[in-house]
């Protein structure tokens, strides 16, 4: 999530700041206070970070190897000065930082931070608030709790994709964010495989550099980011000559709305969510996907992934398993040098669409009615308002959708490509194969 904490000065530059040393100092200025005892969390990225941990050290408990679990509660930066939980690591590192040793060594980042002034309780106060949703949703004690997301967490997650759309930076998307995975998964094995004891820099290196990886892991398990051809589209708005703010406003509008099966409801309208019958949320609405463990569900867009959800819910239990996974595989090289064999075993819970579901080129399809059209143009011409995204005009969203066929087909040559990398053969074949047939 990416907020302004720094205001731009009279010329319009942007002032560079390290994000976690704000944070912490306003963690710091409210000392005592229920948010300061809470801290930040980033909603879901944090909440599975942080329970795929947990699960990790239980698991590895039943095998006799003991690890202490606030090993994960305070991870200390390479200066010494300022700590954070691995959760918090999860949810912050791959938006706010471009590599984990620039997290780890708190190198300034010089992103703009997309909210209207530098007043940091805003958006504790937000996640704080998303997290008590989470914690009433899953222990059912709170049957009353408003219908999630409401406007001004729904704003908090959009400022997200914001940033990631205005970077153009496709690590985020679908089978980008695996082979990204992969890449930072391997560099934190190699660092705990070098670290001694629990105060060893290595080791601190290691969880920075894996919660960096199961943050690219995590976006996975999001509708937006499975099958969205992000890299394709900007390169056919390139070519195009447009403006490559309008490529991200694009991008932006499959990210959104994949998270529905059909254009019957649109994010951006109201939500659908339980009655006081518990009928759940509208099932059949969701993107259903499938992973390499044969497990079968639908997930929604970017903050719903506790939408009238139990945590025995495969959307939620599946990403939690990955985390774990991928922590398991960490402190086992740290501890007894044991690498994994072949593939990295969370990758097997990485969802992909499901066969004989719509495809995407279907769902927004160049022939689409005109109503549908303009209803869809209706939940996302707000975008224009924004400077980020700001020139998208109605007429660019049927040029994508007569263009999308042939995205679909540049993307799949493009996972069979990448698919005989080293990086690519870290990942589960069934998870390869299942995206090499995405359209």
């Amino acid at each position: 999530m990416i907020m302004s904490a720094t205001p731009s000065d009279l010329s319009g530059e942007i002032p560079v700041a390290d994000p976690f040393s704000i944070f912490l100092a306003a963690h710091a200025q409210a000392a005592g206070s229920c948010l300061a005892k809470k801290r930040f969390n980033g909603g879901e990225h944090a909440w599975l970070g942080g329970c795929g941990a947990e699960v990790a050290v239980s698991r590895l408990a039943r095998q006799n190897i003991g690890i202490d679990p606030d090993l994960f509660k305070a991870i200390r930066r390479k200066d010494d000065r300022e700590s954070m939980q691995y959760g918090e690591l999860v949810a912050l590192s791959g938006d706010f930082y471009e590599s984990p040793e620039a997290l780890f060594e708190e190198r300034p980042s010089p992103l703009p931070w997309l909210w209207e002034s530098n007043d940091l309780s805003d958006i504790r106060s937000l996640f704080a608030k998303e997290l008590r949703w989470i914690d009433q949703r899953l222990a059912r004690t709170d049957p009353e709790a408003a219908p999630y997301p409401d406007a001004n967490i729904r704003l908090a997650w959009n400022a997200k994709s914001y940033v990631e759309l205005a970077l153009r930076n496709v690590d985020h998307f679908g089978w980008h964010n695996q082979l990204a995975y992969v890449r930072h998964h391997r560099a934190a094995l190699e660092l705990a495989l070098q670290a001694k004891g629990p105060d060893d820099v290595r080791l601190r290196q290691a969880l920075y550099t894996n919660a960096f990886a199961d943050h690219f892991l995590t976006d996975g398990f999001a509708a937006g980011h499975i099958r969205v051809p992000r890299l394709e589209i900007c390169e056919w708005a390139d070519g195009l000559g447009l403006d490559a703010r309008v490529a991200g406003a694009l991008s932006k509008v499959l990210h959104d709305q994949d998270g529905h099966a059909d254009l019957l409801s649109l994010h951006g309208e109201a939500e659908p969510h339980s009655s006081d019958q518990g009928v759940p949320h509208r099932h059949g609405l969701g993107l259903p996907v499938v992973n390499a463990t044969d497990v079968r569900w639908e997930t929604f867009c970017d903050g719903q992934l506790f939408l009238n959800r139990s945590e025995r819910d495969p959307a939620v239990q599946q990403a939690v398993e990955a985390v774990a996974d991928s922590v398991e595989e960490l402190l086992l090289a740290w501890r007894h040098h044991q690498l994994p064999d072949g593939r990295y075993r969370a990758t097997s819970r990485v969802p992909w669409p499901a066969p004989q579901e719509p495809t995407l080129i279907e769902k927004f399809s160049a022939r689409m009615a005109d109503e549908d059209l303009e209803r869809l143009w209706g939940s996302v011409a707000w975008y224009g308002r924004i400077s980020w995204l700001s020139g998208l005009k109605r007429e660019h969203l049927s040029q994508l959708f007569n263009a999308l066929p042939d995205l679909m087909a540049a993307f799949r040559r493009n996972v069979d490509r990448q698919s005989r990398s080293p990086d690519a053969a870290l990942l589960d074949p069934r998870y390869v194969e299942g995206m090499r047939h995405v359209a």
